[in-house]
């Protein structure tokens, strides 16, 4: 079992709180973790719209992405600790509401957390009205990261066939932040674990390495923007992007 790294009152705290929200909804170069979230905002972007859906962000923690969807029925399901929610997860996952009840619902990085995805899935599937549609987004290659836990990593094919087994119908699955962008947020968050002494050529580079990712952070995530936008949202069936450290699906419940 992945340790416990986090209270879920720690975590909900920290979800709720305006520099965790900002983050997501406007990433900035220079953030460290831009990268990964610029190019998450830019996939949500393909859901967006100013219909009046019944939406429910289902594991919504601070529901950075709620701005998106200004004229929504917008409901929000979570852990008891959780602020301002309108449903209590049940100790199954699950949340007491009828039916079809859904136009859309949206789970933004919560897959990888969920013990029993099968099952979270299946009440997505449930809560949709037919034709419904379900935007999730979870994790490919990254870092584990208890929120209170995290459980699971996802390949394209793998995310796909699990979100059908439910009953769906996938429309769209794209791989967010490939590649060498994806190398880069990873040598951000982790080059400090590199080691070599300073004269050696290995140690001469991770030196220069650190220091751009210290001193010119912002610098190299605009260059990244202007070099890697086609590393940023890609379409799964793209051949040459092995390596990426999210995923996301669009899936409809026929």
């Amino acid at each position: 079992m992945t340790p416990n790294l986090a209270t879920p009152e720690a975590v909900a705290r920290i979800v709720s709180e305006n520099d965790y929200l900002r983050a997501r909804i406007e990433p900035r170069p220079g953030d460290i973790t831009y990268f990964h979230l610029s190019d998450l905002r830019r996939a949500m972007q393909m859901v967006a719209t100013s219909e009046p859906l019944r939406i429910l962000d289902y594991g919504c923690g601070g529901s950075p992405y709620r701005p998106l969807f200004p004229n929504a029925e917008y409901r929000r399901a979570d852990l008891p600790d959780t602020a301002e929610i309108d449903y209590v997860l049940r100790p199954d996952g699950g949340i007491d509401e009828a039916d079809g009840r859904f136009d859309l619902i949206l789970s933004t990085q919560v897959l990888e957390h969920v013990a029993a995805p099968g099952a979270y899935l299946r009440e997505c599937h449930r809560l949709l009205a037919p034709g419904g549609r379900l935007f999730l987004t979870t994790h490919g290659f990254y870092e584990e990261h208890g929120c209170p836990y995290d459980f699971h990593r996802w390949t394209s094919d793998g995310l796909r066939i699990e979100v059908e087994a439910a009953g769906f119908r996938s429309e769209a699955v794209h791989k967010l932040t490939t590649g060498g962008r994806a190398l880069l947020q990873l040598i951000e968050h982790h080059g400090g674990g590199l080691f070599a002494p300073r004269w050696h050529p290995f140690g001469m580079w991770l030196t220069a390495i650190r220091w751009v990712s210290r001193h010119r952070r912002a610098a190299l995530h605009r260059w990244s923007d202007r070099f890697h936008d086609n590393y940023r949202v890609v379409p799964a069936a793209d051949p040459g992007h092995p390596f990426f450290l999210a995923l996301s699906i669009r899936a409809v419940k026929p």
